[in-house]
């Protein structure tokens, strides 16, 4: 029998795994940005306390996420290959799962950190 003429680079098989991460820390973010940054939001709505500036910032990325989605999917897929066309490492994806998550504990920070000013308003 012959042998497959087929063959994986090594460089996309030492990269592929931190591609996955990379996509999938998009992903799980813009989820639990959506899933929690409505609840947030329907919590500020009727309240009086003033909203500082990077929570309203915080809750028009979270609806720009929700509306948009399918915006972040296809930049997440095209900046994943155009850093692999442009790369030979993958600390690249490293990198960018990374800021990712900081971004994301970002976001989530700037909208609970108003919520205690809301507890404290109303007397809790």
């Amino acid at each position: 029998m012959e042998k497959a003429k087929f063959k994986v680079s090594k460089t996309f098989e030492k990269r592929s795994g931190r591609m996955t991460i990379f996509l999938t820390s998009v992903a799980v973010v813009s989820y639990l940005l959506v899933r929690f940054g409505n609840d947030y939001i329907a919590l500020y709505e009727n309240s009086q306390v003033a909203l500082p500036v990077i929570a309203r910032a915080a809750i028009s990325a979270t609806q720009f996420i929700a509306g948009y989605w399918w915006a972040i999917a296809i930049c997440a897929v095209v900046l994943t290959l155009l850093f692999y066309a442009i790369t030979r490492k993958g600390t690249i994806f490293t990198i960018l799962s990374i800021l990712t998550w900081l971004a994301g504990a970002l976001c989530y920070v700037a909208l609970w950190l108003p919520s205690r000013s809301l507890a404290k308003a109303l007397g809790g």
